[in-house]
């Protein structure tokens, strides 16, 4: 299963879900049975790569760009994906490029590659990218994605902006899509019913506006190169379990792919509901 995070605008909370929603996934896995995980976060936002930097793997030399030197000239390519993600507690990470400035080169075809090897290692792929959809990576991961989860904001230009992407609607026509409004403000005008209305969908999911704290907790701790710990992390796990969900669409199936062997404990709440698997 492939679930690529997308966004019109920038810095609208896409590779801080990727990176929870991939954590979320990897506590899925049976650590007794199978000591790896089965969750792959790769960032295909190939203008301004950051999850190495939520990561605090800054130096890390291990980037999909090593990949991308031996798409065409190996059958192994397997082998290579393998000694190039990072292990996580929780989910495995191939970092992106080191080098944006050559982002506009890339074609495609190799990502299309790199994922589609990805999918005989890994149960589930999330995939983090860049807003702009002739961006390579961003076009190769809608393409390929079996479920969008796109990140709106209370921010009228930016549904505008998202109305007239004639380039996305024509991409996800047969797709399953689940919106989020990220750091949802009740207070705003611009409420979920007239979001719903501008952007002409029944179902839109929120995460409220106190959850910026994890964005600060993690610039706090990144700005001085310390690792969050492992009771911060849950706090800020804790803190996305108070997901808002649109009470008007309370207990929708937004996504119910044949996915039975995936298990998990039902939560009271859940913001993505996609058939037996519930996260968050």
């Amino acid at each position: 299963m492939i679930i690529t995070v997308w966004g019109q605008g920038g810095n609208v909370g896409k590779s801080v879900i990727s990176l929870i929603l991939s954590r979320f996934l990897g506590k899925d896995k049976d650590k007794k049975e199978n000591k790896k995980n089965n969750v792959l976060l790769i960032d295909l936002d190939l203008k301004n790569p950051s999850q190495n930097i939520y990561h605090n793997d800054i130096k890390n030399t291990a980037t999909i760009d090593n990949i991308l030197n031996y798409v065409n000239i190996t059958n192994n390519l397997e082998k290579i994906i393998v000694n190039n993600v990072i292990s996580h507690k929780d989910h495995d990470v191939l970092y992106g490029t080191k080098m944006p400035e050559k982002s506009l080169y890339i074609q495609p075809e190799p990502l299309q590659r790199i994922i589609e090897e990805a999918e005989k290692l890994y149960k589930s792929i999330v995939i983090d990218t860049h807003n702009v959809i002739d961006n390579a990576g961003t076009y190769i991961a809608i393409e390929k994605a079996d479920l969008i989860i796109t990140v709106v904001t209370q921010n009228i230009k930016d549904i505008i902006l998202f109305n007239q992407n004639h380039i996305f609607k024509g991409l996800t026509e047969d797709k399953a899509i689940k919106y989020v409004i990220n750091k949802y403000d009740e207070k705003s005008k611009l409420d979920i019913n007239t979001i719903k209305e501008l952007i002409q969908t029944d179902s839109i999911y929120t995460v409220p506006e106190f959850t910026s704290m994890l964005a600060d907790m993690v610039n706090a701790r990144m700005l001085h190169s310390i690792p969050l710990e492992e009771a911060e992390m849950k706090e800020i796990n804790n803190s996305i379990s108070f997901l808002v969900r649109d009470k008007d669409n309370e207990g929708e199936t937004a996504y119910n792919p044949d996915i039975d062997e995936i298990k998990t404990t039902k939560k009271k709440r859940s913001i993505f509901n996609f058939g037996k698997l519930n996260i968050f």
